[in-house]
């Protein structure tokens, strides 16, 4: 029996879309695979996965044996049972489920692809990876977490944090000299970086759904989700992330070392009071 963790976070004032739920809906257990589905709301996206993916205390070894996988999945990508068994078969240690842009001027490309030639980290809607790869699974340099499967084997080998955001150096005819990458250019950077490839399967039959207005009716959850709760309250959260994501820009966006650590130490103030509040 293999047991499955499916993690969904997603960021204060968002949701899981309708079509992301459906999705859920179809992992049933069956006598070879067991399904948790685990969901974070007002959350920190780079902090909620790699705090999920962990499960144990963050200053040993990684020892969360109690599931052979995880899958993320974002609140906005509708995927099937059916697409993960086809990423699990491959037995790849990690494999990105290949989805396209929910903008429709980028819909003939998937969210993933390739550096721009000479800035690894560089994304470039030039060197997005085509829906013309439909039905293979390709090589890419970058790939999005919308629908990813990471095997327990590859979170022994990654140290700690497996998903975290980077500063990257771009080329003369970006707006900026340096930017700062998400957390899927991030992990992906430090996957290649410990020998993995970023496979993108373009076989599965992904949806990336445009953020819609909620649904004003209930909509049935699946039996096996469990929504994370915490001690703190929806407004003591955000204003945590809120904190972390000001601290982050600062150090993408300027060099002074002094102002980072002022903004550090700041964060840690409002998190003591705030976790002494709750």
């Amino acid at each position: 029996m293999n047991r499955i963790k499916i993690i969904i976070p997603y960021a204060r004032g968002t949701w899981l879309e309708p079509g992301c739920e459906r999705g859920l809906k179809t992992f049933k257990d069956d006598r070879n695979f067991k399904f948790e589905i685990h969901a974070l709301p007002n959350s920190n996206l780079i902090q909620a996965r790699n705090n999920l993916l962990w499960g144990t205390n963050q200053n040993e070894p990684f020892k969360n044996d109690k599931y052979d996988a995880f899958l993320f999945v974002d609140s906005d990508v509708e995927g099937s049972k059916r697409d993960f068994l086809k990423m699990w078969h491959t037995g790849e240690p990690l494999i990105f489920g290949a989805y396209p842009f929910a903008n429709e001027e980028l819909e003939a490309c998937y969210v993933g692809g390739f550096w721009y030639p000479g800035y690894p980290g560089a994304v470039h809607r030039d060197m997005y990876a085509s829906r013309a790869n439909e039905g293979e699974i390709i090589e890419a340099n970058w790939a999005g977490l919308g629908f990813t499967l990471i095997r327990r084997e590859y979170l022994k080998k990654v140290p700690y944090p497996w998903v975290e955001a980077r500063t990257v150096k771009t080329p003369p005819d970006y707006l900026r000299p340096a930017e700062g990458v998400f957390d899927d250019v991030g992990f992906c950077m430090k996957a290649t970086e410990h020998g993995y490839k970023i496979l993108l399967d373009c076989r599965l039959n992904l949806k990336h759904h445009k953020r819609g207005e909620k649904m004003n009716q209930e909509t049935q959850i699946p039996q096996n989700m469990t929504e994370i709760k915490t001690d703190m309250d929806a407004e003591a959260i955000g204003a945590i992330s809120l904190i972390s994501s000001m601290a982050q820009r600062i150090k993408m966006l300027s060099d002074n070392v002094e102002i980072y650590q002022s903004m550090c130490a700041e964060k840690d103030k409002q998190l003591a009071k705030l976790t002494k509040k709750t």
